[in-house]
């Protein structure tokens, strides 16, 4: 077998030769070789291609596939990261509608009234404890009053230092947002002769 006539260079130093034997070294059939060509438009002259060319468009070809597959994954993946955020958020939903979660603004907000209503009802009580002795002995209530005044702020202290956490909410501090602060204290009374105690 003459491989001059089967293979030859031109004046760039490409090899030119049958599909037959393209197909040989590419593992691919000669038949495979030369529909190939005709998709891709190479040209067949004498029974020969251009080995360069045909190289040349198979790499085009695979940059371009690999880009489109890359492109498509890109697609893929953010359809997946969409749809299972989306079912996260339903799965939240139901679980709300099943009472199993409480969303954590109601939470909060019936936080702050009950330790509200716990410091009003605590800072109250030196002087429902002095008016129910007042008339028994009024130096006494008010002495008592004094004494009961002081336990309960320590108290508050203890509360409000209990937490854990720097950003925490002190017990005995109201809320700023809904709570317009009051003119006199609550631990202020007046006496039945009219004079302040404080």
């Amino acid at each position: 077998m003459d491989v001059a006539k089967l293979i030859h260079l031109d004046e760039n130093k490409h090899i030119h030769c049958s599909c037959a034997i393209i197909g040989a070294n590419m593992g691919m059939t000669g038949m495979g070789i030369r529909q190939f060509c005709k998709e891709n438009d190479i040209p067949i002259t004498k029974g020969k291609v251009n080995f360069h060319d045909y190289l040349e468009k198979r790499r085009d070809k695979r940059i371009g596939e690999e880009k489109s597959l890359s492109d498509s994954a890109r697609k893929l993946k953010a359809e997946a990261d969409y749809k299972t955020s989306k079912a996260r958020q339903e799965e939240m939903v139901t679980l709300q509608m099943m009472g199993e979660l409480i969303p954590y603004e109601e939470v909060s907000e019936s936080l702050q009234s009950t330790f509200l209503d716990i410091r009003q009802k605590l800072l109250a009580f030196p002087a429902q404890v002095k008016n129910k002795l007042y008339s028994k002995d009024p130096a006494m209530a008010v002495e008592v009053e004094g004494e009961v005044q002081k336990e309960v702020n320590a108290l508050l202290e203890r509360l409000a230092d209990s937490g854990v956490a720097e950003s925490q909410r002190r017990v005995g501090e109201k809320p700023k947002k809904r709570y317009k602060k009051r003119k006199t204290s609550v631990s202020t009374t007046t006496s039945n002769d009219g004079e302040s105690v404080g």
